[in-house]
């Protein structure tokens, strides 16, 4: 929790750079104020079910990627005694 809101900028940065240029910005923004709020990343970091890794520039203190892993969910097509699904993947 103590990492949310550098996640948080991380993710607002990279989602940004990733699918501004091919969204409608009226629409970006709507989501971006609610999928990466910092009541969100932070319900999102608490989530048992929820794992992040975040990436370090070894230069810097500043997280340069991360990974979002769901343990809870999975598609039906998808066997496996403990399966992970990789729910998201940036780095800037």
């Amino acid at each position: 929790v103590s990492e949310a809101k550098l996640l948080r900028e991380l993710a607002i940065r990279t989602f940004c750079d990733t699918l501004a240029e091919d969204s409608e910005p009226d629409d970006m923004a709507a989501y971006m104020q609610t999928a990466f709020s910092l009541e969100q990343v932070r319900a999102e970091v608490l989530d048992e079910s929820s794992l992040f890794l975040l990436l370090f520039d070894d230069e810097c203190d500043v997280p340069t990627g991360y990974a979002k892993l769901r343990m809870d969910r999975v598609e039906t097509c998808v066997r496996g005694v403990h399966p992970i699904e990789l729910e998201r993947l940036y780095v800037d």
